[in-house]
């Protein structure tokens, strides 16, 4: 596994909060504005972009990179010249469920249940997302996570087990969420290399 990206919210939205995971894809020589939202991480899947912040200097993104992006009006742009997909995973308040999402391009992969204020620590949060590659009938080593953790499946299909759960197969495009402390293991049974997207948002001290 490697970091691919990190950052950090100086708080958690007040009240009840969840994950959500949001794929976009663009045709090459496009780009979209977007209005400020709730900071997070995106992920380049595949071909490229240039993430235009403000007055920042343009980021430049090929697949398999990533960025922690800032709450501030932003500038998605295909530079290459074949199509892109992207992916951003965030922390949302409760009530974002109800509101429009920013683009048409925006299609919700994943959306964790609500998870109660009291469930985490107050204070600031580290965001993280690793690319994890699990080999053909390999899994990882089991373990417990600090902070909240969402499971991506990028591509092939594994099995998912945490203490006092059933076993949960995700294929492609799927997900699952664990609370912090929970232990994980996380198995590929496939004759190919599974990839996967740990996202984590870790609490103080965590």
């Amino acid at each position: 596994s490697r970091e691919v990206a990190v950052g950090k919210l100086e708080a958690l939205p007040t009240g009840n909060v969840f994950v959500r995971v949001i794929h976009f894809t663009q045709a090459p020589g496009t780009s979209f504005g977007s209005e400020k939202h709730n900071q997070g991480v995106l992920f380049q899947a595949r071909g490229e972009q240039t993430l235009h912040v403000e007055t920042d200097p343009p980021v430049r993104l090929q697949a398999g990179a990533g960025v922690f992006q800032p709450s501030r009006y932003h500038m998605h742009e295909n530079t290459g010249t074949s199509p892109n997909d992207w992916y951003f995973f965030a922390i949302w308040p409760s009530a974002a469920r109800a509101t429009p999402l920013v683009n048409r391009a925006a299609v919700v992969m994943y959306a964790t249940p609500d998870v109660p204020g009291g469930a985490l620590e107050t204070g600031s949060y580290t965001e993280s997302i690793r690319l994890v590659t699990i080999d053909a009938r390999g899994r990882t080593g089991a373990a417990k996570y600090g902070g909240l953790l969402t499971l991506f499946v990028l591509d092939g299909s594994v099995q998912v087990h945490a203490a006092g759960q059933q076993v949960t197969t995700l294929d492609k495009g799927q997900a699952i969420h664990e609370l912090p402390g929970v232990a994980v293991q996380v198995f590929n049974h496939q004759n190919a290399p599974s990839y996967l997207v740990f996202f984590f948002a870790t609490g103080p001290g965590q």
